[in-house]
Parts: C-alpha cells; sequence; structure tokens
C-alpha cells in the first residue's frame, strides 16, 4: 500500500470486483475519449485478478482510493516491457480516474507520483515511459507537472473510435524524478 496525503493506492480486494466490473462496462469510465476499449478488458481483469492479485513482478493495477472515504475511484498501473534490450526492463505506466466526479482534482497525479517513488525505489529502471493521445490536454499537463518529457508521436498508434490515431511517448529518468522530489 502507497499512501498520500489524499490518496491511497493498493493492491485489489475482493470487495473491488463488482466495482471494477462496472468501471469496465462503461466506456465512459474507463476508456473515454482517448482510449481504445475492448469488450474483454472486465474479463481479463476478473481473471488475473483470481490467478495473481493483478499483481506480479512484471506488472500491476492498483486501485486509487481516497484516503478519508475509503473509495475507490480510479486505478494506475505499471507494466515492465523488455524493448530494446530484452535484458533491461522498461517499464509504462498508465492512469485513470474512472469516477468522473473525481477528474480534474489532482488525484491521478498524486497516485501516478507515489506509482514511481514505488518504481524507482523496487527495479533498476533508469526510466519509465507513458503513452497519451496529443489531443488528451489534461494527461498531458499531469505527465508534464510530474516532469515527464514528451519524447515523441508514433503516429496511427492506435485504433480508437473508428480512426487511426497517434501517441505521444512521454519518458522521465530516474535522476529527473529523483531531483524533482529533492
Amino acid at each position: 500500500m502507497l499512501r498520500g496525503e489524499r490518496v491511497i493506492v493498493r493492491p485489489m480486494k475482493d470487495e473491488d470486483v463488482p466495482i471494477l466490473a462496472a468501471w469496465t462496462a462503461d466506456v465512459g469510465k474507463t476508456t473515454g475519449d482517448y482510449q481504445r476499449y475492448q469488450l474483454e478488458h472486465g474479463r481479463m481483469l476478473t481473471t488475473l485478478y483470481a490467478q495473481n492479485g493483478l499483481i506480479s513482478r512484471e506488472s500491476g493495477f492498483l486501485i486509487i482510493e481516497l484516503a478519508a472515504e475509503q473509495k475507490p475511484i480510479g486505478f494506475v498501473r505499471y507494466t515492465a516491457g523488455h524493448f530494446p534490450d530484452p535484458d533491461i526492463a522498461n517499464i509504462d505506466v498508465g492512469y485513470g480516474i474512472a469516477e468522473p466526479e473525481y477528474r480534474g482534482k489532482g488525484y491521478a497525479g498524486e497516485a501516478l507520483a507515489l506509482l514511481l517513488d514505488y518504481i524507482f525505489a523496487a527495479y533498476p529502471v533508469e526510466r519509465v515511459s507513458a503513452y497519451t493521445d496529443p489531443q488528451n490536454i489534461p494527461s498531458r499537463r499531469l505527465l508534464e507537472r510530474l516532469g515527464f518529457i514528451c519524447e515523441g508521436t508514433m503516429r496511427s498508434a492506435i485504433f480508437h473510435h473508428g480512426d487511426w490515431r497517434d501517441l505521444c511517448i512521454y519518458g522521465i529518468l530516474r535522476r529527473e524524478w529523483v531531483t524533482r522530489k529533492g
């Protein structure tokens, strides 16, 4: 469990399964205007939760909970890939506030900062990546506020709402994160 001022980032619990099912059944809560929606996401997450609690060395799907209310409002996730070098993990992160009334209040940023602290403490990685639609201004601002740098754009990288969309590639290096944390 990772505790911030206003949020807790924690592993899923059994009582979160119906909440996650409701989130993944509602396109606006899990994907919104900028992420592709797959019908099997809810089933896949539920199956993986039963297998490993949605946490392994290679990946994690964690709940963002309001600390005061103990209310789940979203998620953060990390995935260790092996690109470009199979011997060195490259971790990418994602996040979402599934409950619309809690968006734009800084909860995702606080949760992602907690996750970055954890990743840089627990993994021997030099960088963490994140991807977002160029038109997703709130997500771009969140990443830039945390010190991520837009490193480029993958053109026509994701099919969403009947169209191919670009993805901005963001990255932050260990030394940049440590310097920001002071």
